[in-house]
């Protein structure tokens, strides 16, 4: 077994509500060789621990205080060297939105209201079945 099936894999959590932040931590804790490795309320802060500390999976809230979410992902996807998975989690699931992140590259979108659960899943299956490279199931609708 090499290193990188060994080491837990590593999420980081980009939203304003320090309730969602703290529920997707909780969840986390729950599960064996998962990571909590930053949260930031806010894009830039967001971006800054990005380019530091870069996640195997980043949960992006697309109202954010000062750039947006979806403006957010699209600055890091413009220079993003390493195969990161994007998840827009949001309470504005409105179709243009869901269309604009998966434009500028989020794997997954889903309405925090009545998908919150599928987080959750999606990040098991991520565990499970290893890098981006080899999981090209994205769950686009």
């Amino acid at each position: 077994m090499d290193t990188e099936t060994k080491r837990a894999l590593r999420i980081a959590v980009a939203d304003d509500s320090e309730l969602v932040r703290d529920k997707i931590a909780q969840k986390m804790q729950k599960m064996q060789d998962i990571d909590v490795i930053w949260e930031a309320k806010d894009a830039q802060k967001a971006i800054e621990n990005y380019e530091k500390n870069k996640p195997d999976i980043l949960i992006i809230d697309v109202q954010l205080p000062g750039i947006s979410g979806i403006e957010m992902l699209k600055r890091i996807k413009a220079w993003e060297e390493r195969l990161t998975f994007f998840i827009v989690l949001t309470n504005y699931p409105h179709p243009i939105l869901k269309n604009k992140s998966i434009e500028v590259g989020a794997d997954y979108f889903f309405d925090k209201t009545t998908e919150f659960g599928k987080v959750i899943d999606v990040i098991k299956s991520i565990k499970l079945n290893g890098t981006k490279e080899n999981n090209r199931t994205f769950n686009k609708t």
